[in-house]
């Protein structure tokens, strides 16, 4: 297993719409991706810092994310998000956690 691991610049001013853009269009996009198991993205609103990590089956499958996704950037000036580390790295140990429960409603 592979993991897509990204860091990302987002403005202050467009972080409330760039959040909305996770839902679409970029987690489908990258859901539907050849290989995708799962991914998580996180956002440290002090510092407009964001992380992407997804994790792929193949090598191949994660090269083939990473290279969609700089060539969609490459020669665009994105005054809303800047793309400042994008790496493929294998995954060389796991251990599943407990999922936990969602809350009961009362």
């Amino acid at each position: 297993m592979y993991a897509l691991v990204s860091l990302w610049q987002l403005s202050d001013a467009y972080s409330g719409e760039l959040m909305l853009q996770l839902e679409h269009p970029i987690v489908p996009f990258v859901r539907q991706s050849p290989g995708f198991v799962e991914g998580y993205w996180t956002h440290e609103r002090s510092n407009g810092k964001s992380f992407g990590f997804m994790l792929l089956d193949a090598a191949e499958h994660a090269y083939d994310l990473k290279d969609a996704i700089e060539s969609h950037m490459e020669g665009q000036d994105h005054p809303r998000a800047q793309l400042e580390m994008i790496r493929v790295q294998e995954i060389v140990a796991h251990e599943p956690g407990v999922t936990p429960e969602p809350p009961l409603k009362q």
